[in-house]
């Protein structure tokens, strides 16, 4: 099960501040198969980039199968990542 609770992420690009994600609730329960579609830079690799604990949001909470994975050090979330989480990419 995933499960994230009010993700923000913020980039600069130059002086300006552009919000990818704001204040996302994203509730995924297990054996579901889901597709992430947008234009490019609508946030869906950042999106990815955060379930798959390699960024950090700036805010937000991260819960993979009920464990709080916002509150890890890098090495737990290395460590986690390598026992629960797989890329396919293509």
């Amino acid at each position: 099960m995933l499960q994230l609770k009010n993700i923000t992420q913020e980039y600069l690009q130059g002086e300006a501040k552009i919000s990818v994600l704001s204040n996302l609730f994203l509730n995924i329960k297990e054996n579901k198969n889901i597709g992430i579609i947008g234009p490019s830079g609508s946030g869906k690799t950042t999106l990815l980039n955060i379930i798959g604990l390699l960024e950090e949001p700036q805010e937000g909470e991260i819960f993979i199968n009920d464990k709080p994975c916002h509150s890890l050090s890098i090495e737990e979330k290395t460590n986690f990542r390598k026992n629960n989480i797989g890329f396919i990419l293509k």
